[in-house]
């Protein structure tokens, strides 16, 4: 029981932080977070010594948050016309020079119209700066469906941009 806690204590933070960057919402972040501690401790005996041990755990903290962002948007369907941008036109406040952090809370803001996979490819990828094949072994899936993932993920948050903001190419 024992190393356990220190297991809980080596990677609370690890687990929060990654289920957070996929759920963007605190409460359901340490929710997941609790619950992938509850399931290591249900499989632990399935571990393989072999494999590393944060990839195999990267995973169970993905798969949580994963479940909570598919009844989240279950949920969010029933009260929000799909498509719709209500409440990310005040992101903007009519300006063109973000900064980067406020960029990013936008563009983390939009990964709410993505489908769960390209946004657990784009969040991984893109705002963990996972390498491709980290996030195929994290997955399960091929490298090449990272890459396809990835760039629908990115061409739709361009194109919420663009639609949002009215920016042109340049």
């Amino acid at each position: 029981m024992k190393a356990f806690r220190i297991l809980v204590d080596t990677h609370r933070r690890f687990a929060f932080s990654i289920a957070f960057k996929i759920l963007l919402n605190e409460e359901d972040a340490r929710d997941a977070a609790q619950e992938s501690f509850i399931k290591l401790w249900k499989h632990i005996n399935d571990y393989n010594f072999n494999a590393k041990f944060t990839t195999w755990f990267y995973k169970i903290v993905i798969n949580m948050s994963l479940d909570k962002l598919k009844a989240r948007k279950r949920k969010e369907e029933k009260f929000i016309p799909a498509g719709s941008t209500a409440g990310l036109e005040n992101l903007a406040s009519g300006k063109d020079d973000f900064t980067n952090g406020e960029l990013i809370e936008i563009i983390k803001e939009l990964t709410r119209f993505l489908s769960p996979m390209q946004k657990m490819v784009f969040t991984l990828r893109d705002l963990n700066g996972l390498a491709v094949n980290e996030v195929s072994d994290s997955l399960k899936i091929s490298e090449r469906s990272v890459k396809t993932n990835l760039v629908y993920a990115r061409r739709k948050i361009k194109e919420q941009l663009k639609t949002i903001y009215k920016w042109d190419e340049k």
